[in-house]
């Protein structure tokens, strides 16, 4: 879930920032915003690293991050703590199947009366 983190940081770190941007430019801007805003420094260069590591592992493992980091990117995304992001992430999860089913109702219902049958 630390790549979760990281990866909408990175999201919103782009869309905070106008015109054409650089993965370097959202990472040094997220570090600036993380410094002014909530007393933590992170160089930009280690949240490259970061997005770098995020976009490239598997989804069977997660990156290795300090948790105070973890938890002041949190922050910077809206959320509480980490507990709060992860806690969001399942309502999500949540809401998306149902809006898948509500889109696809018509053929999960073909579905389950040939199954039926």
């Amino acid at each position: 879930m630390y790549t979760e983190v990281i990866l909408k940081s990175f999201e919103k770190g782009k869309s905070e920032i106008l015109g054409k941007t650089t993965k370097t430019q959202i990472a040094e801007h997220i570090s600036i915003v993380l410094l002014n805003e909530f007393k933590i420094q992170v160089s930009g260069r280690t949240l490259r690293n970061l997005y770098d590591e995020a976009i490239n592992i598997s989804e069977k493992k997660d990156i290795s991050i300090s948790s105070n980091y973890i938890h002041e990117l949190c922050r910077y995304l809206g959320y509480k703590d980490y507990n709060c992001f992860i806690k969001d992430s399942d309502v999500d999860s949540k809401n998306k199947v149902i809006l898948y089913i509500k889109k696809h109702w018509i053929i999960i219902l073909i579905c389950f009366v040939t199954l039926s049958s």
